[in-house]
């Protein structure tokens, strides 16, 4: 189901687009997002903190699409993602919850019930798009010629609050995010210079 990148560290580098079936139709934009959201903190709590079994490198929570930069260590895509739809599941569970006392205590019918499905509450695809994937992982993408289909991509990943282009910038994102160390750059060191100071 899922397609490897890369190896290294005994981390399985992976990288999964998901799209939200018709339930996000129930809930208002920002409670969707919210929902993801902490359904992939608690996964990600759920996996150990400490055995730091899935970390996510980069991601972004788009209204119709979600995209999902990870590293897996003796977990599969498949257990995240059985994990994901149980936090999701107990979260619509809990806001049908809140309808429900909502109607009955203010008595008002124009409370809509929430479809939960059974199944599965995404379709799983390939994040295919090379660019989007080294935006959200905190990388430049820079051509030579100007591209609006990149210019586009840009746009959307620095003006989403649900992005981990936050998190690159040096601020809290509302998913963790596990950002890798600065590699050293190789090559001459920078020379101190030799004037002297007045």
């Amino acid at each position: 189901m899922n397609e490897v990148r890369k190896q290294g560290s005994q981390f399985l580098e992976t990288s999964f687009m998901l799209r939200a079936k018709s339930w996000k139709n129930y809930l208002p934009e920002l409670q969707y997002k919210f929902i993801i959201a902490r359904a992939f903190n608690d996964v990600l709590y759920d996996t150990g903190p400490v055995y730091k079994k899935f970390l996510i490198t980069g991601y972004l929570i788009h209204r119709r699409r979600i995209y999902i930069v990870c590293k897996l260590r003796s977990i599969s895509i498949d257990r995240v993602l059985e994990l994901l739809h149980e936090k999701i599941k107990l979260a619509l569970e809990l806001e049908e919850q809140k309808r429900i006392e909502k109607k009955r205590f203010n008595e008002s019918t124009d409370v809509q019930h929430l479809s939960i499905p059974e199944t599965g509450f995404f379709d799983f695809f390939p994040f295919n798009n090379e660019w989007l994937k080294l935006l959200i992982t905190g990388h430049a993408v820079n051509l030579r010629y100007h591209d609006p289909l990149l210019d586009n991509l840009k746009n959307i990943v620095s003006n989403e609050p649900f992005c981990s282009c936050i998190d690159y910038s040096g601020e809290k994102g509302p998913v963790i995010v596990s950002i890798p160390k600065k590699e050293k750059v190789s090559g001459n060191p920078k020379r101190k210079s030799k004037r002297k100071r007045l």
